[in-house]
């Protein structure tokens, strides 16, 4: 799972700058919804969550988010609470690594 060590350096069109924030915006309240569901043992949402970010990471140009959608999907099909957590952790990381520059 992708936690990274460093700045993750991502370039994005400019035309893309309010999809892109509004979708980074999205994944960043996906990490509390990952860690309640974790909690509250829900690992249908989380595996319908898990398969939306698979796609839609790469689309956007984040590749690391398709990573951790892969192995949410995965934890969620295979009923693993502490995945969630993990899948969780590795998100908001990702997130706070990013340096965005719109080209």
């Amino acid at each position: 799972m992708t936690d990274s060590a460093g700045p993750i350096a991502v370039q994005v069109p400019s035309w893309l700058e309010p999809h892109t924030a509004r979708f980074l915006a999205n994944r960043r309240r996906d990490v509390p919804s990952i860690l309640g569901a974790a909690a509250a043992g829900d690992f249908a949402a989380m595996k319908r969550l898990g398969h939306n970010l698979k796609g839609a990471g790469t689309e956007f140009g984040f590749a690391g988010i398709d990573e951790i959608g892969r192995a949410l999907e995965e934890a969620a099909l295979t009923g693993d609470a502490a995945g969630l957590r993990a899948a969780a952790s590795s998100l908001q990381s990702y997130l706070d690594s990013l340096q965005i520059t719109y080209v």
